[in-house]
């Protein structure tokens, strides 16, 4: 008996849910919006680290060691080829040229005292051989003794020798001022490399050193650079995925 009430609870409570399910309006399809697919060329960005640099870039650096003296441009001026940038400090470099070119004089003072001397030897056989040549039929005659012949031609074997001596003197004395006019040129470029110049046309970049500061041609960082900047280039990096 329990068991038929709990079956028609059961029954009853079914048929209520299906009475109030079909008290639901009834619902229509959803609507759903389309997109017509196109081919088309689409322009996609992407945004790298650049650094923008001229068509040529060129460092400017001390050819020798020194101290700045002058900074002779601005960050960012245009400059021509050949144009002074800076100077270095060039008191013992001044002083260094002087006595080389003072070496030189005294070179060239030792060359002439050298001719000179070659003249004077030159003259000294002349005269042993004139010497020379008047005894010898003397001799040949039995007029004289042959000594004085054999000490005439002492005589002048002894002044070909000075000769000798004498332009070998003279060639080292030319040797000598050789060496002391390439001494003096190159204390000369060294003061010439006292002033560095633009080594392109162009603009003048950042100044790494200014005055009082000692630069040299090691130094890891120059001093400055120059960028002709009639074109102009972005510098970038990619890997070969973002590439592709």
């Amino acid at each position: 008996m329990k068991n038929k009430i709990i079956l028609l609870s059961f029954s009853v409570l079914s048929v209520l849910s299906c009475k109030k399910k079909d008290e639901r309006p009834a619902q229509g399809p959803k609507v759903v919006s389309t997109v017509v697919v196109e081919n088309r060329n689409v322009v996609g960005y992407s945004t790298f680290p650049a650094s923008i640099e001229g068509r040529v870039n060129n460092d400017v650096r001390a050819k020798m060691s020194g101290y700045i003296t002058q900074v002779l441009v601005d960050e960012g001026q245009y400059v021509t080829k050949g144009q002074p940038l800076f100077r270095l400090e060039t008191n013992s470099l001044s002083q260094s040229a002087n006595a080389a070119k003072a070496g030189v004089g005294a070179a060239q003072s030792s060359v002439a005292a050298s001719d000179a001397n070659v003249k004077a030897a030159q003259s000294a056989v002349s005269a042993a051989q004139v010497e020379v040549n008047k005894l010898k039929p003397l001799v040949e005659k039995n007029i004289i003794s042959s000594v004085q012949l054999q000490t005439a031609q002492a005589n002048l074997a002894r002044a070909q020798a000075q000769v000798a001596q004498a332009v070998a003197a003279k060639q080292q004395a030319s040797a000598g001022v050789a060496q002391a006019q390439a001494n003096y040129q190159g204390a000369q470029a060294n003061v010439d490399y006292s002033v560095i110049r633009a080594p392109i046309s162009g603009t003048i970049g950042k100044i790494n050193f200014r005055t009082g500061s000692l630069v040299g041609p090691g130094d890891p960082m120059p001093i400055s650079t120059v960028s002709d900047t009639s074109e102009l280039y972005a510098y970038f990096s990619m890997n070969e995925k973002e590439y592709l």
